[in-house]
């Protein structure tokens, strides 16, 4: 995480995505890189880090720690509004692997894939070449009802507005342990013959080529096994 809360998903790789935040006050636009007021810290020590702007009658925070649910790793993203006046919160998403963004319902894909889940759609969305266009697009108040504004296939750089009453939060979960846009191929190795008779499934151990060290211990991943077609096998 870099200091003004940005968070990255798939650092070092072709799909790397970085996750940033904005905040529309009462009196202008708050882009934490270059605000003067920004502090960070952990919150009692955990691994829980904390960013904080100075905006009109408080602060408008950004809060980041990790979560397990089920078999997926998560980012858990909170930014809560601690002033005295409704505010916008803006997640940006940008990087070289943020292509084809879209929005179903409150679910947010990167090229079909489910990365980011938000408490509720998002208000305004906008979409441009970069970050410092897309700055210009929100800013400027053009963003788009809705989901409308995720659009181009130029795009490079997108925007997805919610907004924050006083004393309240939203929370956005981002898709951490497993994301990856490239399937990585490999061959079954072994079979294991003992079969689960409550779930009637069985262990296959899989090879796969991790010279790029993609998979980590502890990931999870989706799998498709193909087969070649064979006749009189029940």
């Amino acid at each position: 995480m870099e200091g003004s809360g940005r968070v990255t998903v798939g650092a070092g790789t072709s799909d790397e995505v970085l996750i940033g935040w904005w905040i529309g006050g009462e009196d202008r636009w708050y882009i934490p890189e270059r605000e003067i007021t920004v502090r960070q810290s952990l919150v009692q020590g955990a691994p829980v880090v904390m960013t904080a702007i100075r905006i009109p009658g408080g602060d408008a925070t950004h809060t980041v720690y990790g979560a397990v649910q089920g078999p997926r790793e998560l980012a858990v993203i909170e930014i809560a509004n601690k002033a005295r006046a409704p505010i916008v919160g803006v997640l940006t998403v940008s990087g070289p692997g943020a292509r084809n963004v879209t929005v179903d319902g409150s679910t947010v894909r990167v090229d079909g894939f489910a990365l980011i889940s938000l408490p509720r759609p998002p208000l305004r969305t906008a979409s441009a070449e970069s970050l410092q266009d897309l700055e210009a697009v929100v800013t400027s108040g053009a963003a788009s009802a809705g989901p409308s504004g995720l659009s181009g296939s130029d795009a490079g750089a997108f925007a997805l507005m919610v907004p924050v009453s006083q004393a309240t939060s939203i929370r956005a979960s981002v898709l951490i342990g497993a994301y990856s846009k490239d399937p990585i191929e490999g061959k079954v190795g072994f079979v294991y013959p003992a079969v689960d008779s409550s779930t009637r499934t069985s262990t296959v151990r899989i090879e796969l080529d991790n010279k790029a060290l993609k998979l980590q211990p502890g990931m999870h991943g989706t799998v498709a096994i193909h087969l070649d077609a064979a006749e009189g096998v029940v």
